[in-house]
């Protein structure tokens, strides 16, 4: 007995030989979603959002309140992330990677936050501000007048500028680097002038409201020197200050700079900073050429330059897991780890894994992944490894997948590649915890992606439009696979086949549109007694045929009814419900309430009338108290029978076998759509030791049996 059968379907092994293929593998498997073992198809994405930005955009990120979404969007390769910052109920977003300039946006770091990005325009962000805050230029003049003491000190002063409120009265309060120290001698209880300060600089601050602190030098008991809070709140359009305060009676040490320690000072990142991605304890990363960069803690605007790291190759990407910061190069990749940027320890992964598309870089929780020339190389606990090379060796990987092209993201702990060959756009997904084969292709054009870390929904950006993947049940995309060739001791004459698939969601779609058919008919007979002269409405008759759509009034002229289920109606008139909207069943038809007359009160709508039909004709029915009557849709709720169909995607499955008849060459010998269980027979007269399946549709396929006849079928296992 010759047989097989083959169930928790795999991906494609490019690297073996068709007849070397496991017996679950594929040598195709395109637009298949594989989790289950069972041969799915995705969900078709839906569209989502048309930014108004114009040109080929490339990156989106979603800001959100109660009521709408609001779709930030860029032609560059931008990076978002949501600032770490205590309380914030501005939704403050920064973002590195902005090269563009035009209208309202310009290259560089930035950040904005809800109502700054969405005021003005809807090429969101419309506003923005820039990441740091500067230092103010002018070395302040520092002289100590009056006093009675016989002691003269000497005081050294510095000052910061505190950012205030954006152009939408969002409040910052950042605090900035010093400005250069400034030198006066005075008696010990003088008033100090502190004075030449400067006013504020160019650039997309929060000036609104902003502020100066004033610090002055202060050296402990233990001869610490530390620059102290004289003066606070000073109004950054102030140019002169008085400082009476006491020794004792100093605030905090200035905490955007240490004293004595160089490049400790609050600064603003590079300008060509990219690659932001955030990080455990607050703190946020991003790299400029070879330098790794790192936030203060909770300060997404300060980057000092102190905490700065250096690798040997230029950097490309960065990604993470836990408290460690993976980096690629140009060369050999890095692992950062530290729960502080002034303790994170930097070490070469060696493993020569250069990274060849910064957009490919992809971070989960177990390791970073990134396109190299040789494969997809995976940096986790205990080095890097190129985990697509078992199933892609380098030359299938750069022909078939192009990694200098390659645009990837996580979902469902899956990567996800989007590339392009040249002429199209297409899509890979590699799933390391398949067993069976973790490869598999697809046809999907993208050219921007955003996985939402609140929903952890995967959307797309696909010609200017932004779409939700997996998202359309009604509509799915057809998968293709072809098996393995199977290889036989001997020719045999496989003749019966059996496949296990959801046969029963085949009839849905025309279900759906029958339904839909005859609801647009109920409906469009419901709307049309809206212009209708009431009196030309027939009165329900007793054992009389209806078909649906047939609408009647009652006999006492104050219901209205649409048939919805045709049939021949009782002998007596039914009993019409007292709500409108509900059903009444007539012998075999049923109707369905949807008009009343205007001012009788039936139920919780009856009183709620959107426009009515008023009395035209003395046979019209009355209104009570009134000389004038109508009929009317009710306020509240929909009257129309059936709901909105989308378009809905014909059910199919295809099978296709193909054999060796004559010669060497492979033949289609069957192709058939299947409509429903049961033996299929394939054709006789043949024999051949090699075999090949292929299903494709859109239906669930769960196992598949083949055998030289029908009986046979029943012994494999």
């Amino acid at each position: 007995m010759a047989g097989l059968k083959v169930e928790n379907f795999g991906g494609v092994v490019p690297r073996l030989e068709p007849r070397l293929l496991g017996k679950n593998a594929a040598q195709t498997a395109q637009n298949v979603k594989l989790f289950s073992g069972d041969l799915i198809s995705w969900a078709r994405p839906t569209t989502v959002n048309t930014p108004s930005r114009g040109g080929n955009l490339q990156s989106i990120y979603r800001l959100y309140d109660t009521a709408s979404d609001y779709w930030m969007s860029s032609t560059s390769d931008v990076d978002y992330v949501k600032g770490p910052i205590a309380g914030d109920t501005a939704f403050k977003v920064y973002f590195t990677g902005e090269v563009s300039t035009g209208t309202n946006y310009t290259a560089g770091p930035r950040k904005t936050n809800l109502n700054l990005a969405k005021t003005g325009g809807t090429d969101y962000p419309h506003d923005w501000l820039e990441i740091g805050v500067p230092a103010p230029g002018a070395r302040p003049t520092v002289i100590g007048t009056g006093g009675t003491s016989t002691t003269s000190i000497t005081r050294v002063y510095t000052y910061t500028y505190v950012t205030g409120t954006d152009l939408q009265g969002t409040t910052w309060s950042e605090e900035g680097p010093p400005s250069p120290p400034g030198t006066g001698t005075g008696k010990s209880d003088a008033t100090w002038v502190i004075a030449a300060l400067s006013t504020g600089t160019a650039g997309k601050y929060a000036w609104g409201a902003a502020t100066k602190r004033v610090y002055r030098t202060l050296t402990d008991s233990a001869g610490n020197t530390n620059y102290q809070l004289a003066l606070d709140a000073v109004p950054i359009a102030t140019t002169s200050t008085n400082d009476t305060v006491a020794d004792a009676d100093l605030g905090v040490i200035c905490p955007s700079f240490t004293l004595g320690v160089i490049n400790s000072e609050w600064a603003a990142p590079p300008s060509d900073m990219k690659g932001l991605i955030a990080l455990p304890n607050g703190i946020m990363a991003g790299f400029s050429g070879n330098q790794i960069c790192f936030s203060e803690p909770y300060y997404p605007h300060a980057w000092p330059i102190r905490y700065r790291l250096v690798t040997n190759f230029d950097i490309v990407s960065m990604g993470r897991y836990g408290q460690t910061v993976i980096v690629t190069t140009k060369g050999f990749p890095y692992a950062v780890t530290g729960a502080r940027p002034d303790s994170m320890a930097m070490a070469m992964i060696e493993e020569n894994h250069p990274c060849v598309s910064k957009r490919g870089t992809v971070s989960f929780p177990w390791g970073v992944m990134w396109p190299t020339p040789d494969g997809l190389a995976l940096a986790g606990v205990g080095g890097a490894v190129n985990v697509i090379e078992p199933f892609m060796k380098r030359d299938e990987w750069r022909a078939q997948c192009f990694p200098d092209t390659i645009l990837a993201h996580q979902y469902l702990n899956v990567y996800f590649g989007f590339f392009s060959d040249g002429t199209d756009d297409l899509n890979f997904i590699f799933d390391r915890t398949n067993d069976h084969g973790p490869l598999v292709f697809g046809n999907i054009a993208v050219q921007g992606a955003w996985n939402d870390p609140e929903t952890s929904k995967l959307y797309l950006l696909q010609n200017g439009v932004i779409t939700l993947w997996d998202s359309d049940p009604n509509n799915l995309l057809p998968y293709d696979w072809k098996s393995k060739v199977f290889v036989f001791p001997k020719p045999v004459n496989l003749g019966a086949m059996e496949i296990e698939a959801d046969y029963g969601a085949l009839s849905a779609p025309l279900q759906i549109a029958t339904q839909s058919a005859a609801d647009t008919a109920i409906n469009a007979a419901i709307l049309g007694t809206a212009g209708m002269d009431t009196a030309g409405i027939p009165v329900w008759v007793g054992t009389t045929s209806y078909g649906t759509g047939t609408v009647v009034r009652s006999a006492d002229n104050v219901k209205m009814g649409v048939c919805i289920v045709a049939g021949t109606s009782g002998a007596s008139e039914p009993t019409w419900p007292q709500v409108m909207g509900s059903t009444a069943t007539d012998a075999t038809v049923e109707w369905k309430q949807v008009w009343e007359v205007q001012g009788v009160t039936r139920g919780a709508l009856g009183e709620f009338q959107l426009g009515y039909y008023q009395q035209v004709n003395a046979a019209d029915p009355f209104q009570i108290g009134s000389s004038v009557n109508g009929w009317g849709f009710p306020l509240v709720g929909s009257l129309l029978v059936g709901g909105q169909y989308s378009n809905f995607d014909s059910r199919n499955l295809l099978l296709q076998v193909y054999a060796t008849t004559t010669g060497t060459a492979t033949e289609l010998i069957n192709s058939q759509s299947l409509t429903g269980r049961g033996t299929i027979r394939l054709p006789r007269g043949f024999k051949s030791d090699t075999w090949e399946f292929r299903l494709s549709g859109n239906i669930r396929v769960r196992y598949f049996t083949v055998a030289e006849t029908g009986e046979e079928l029943g012994r494999i296992e």
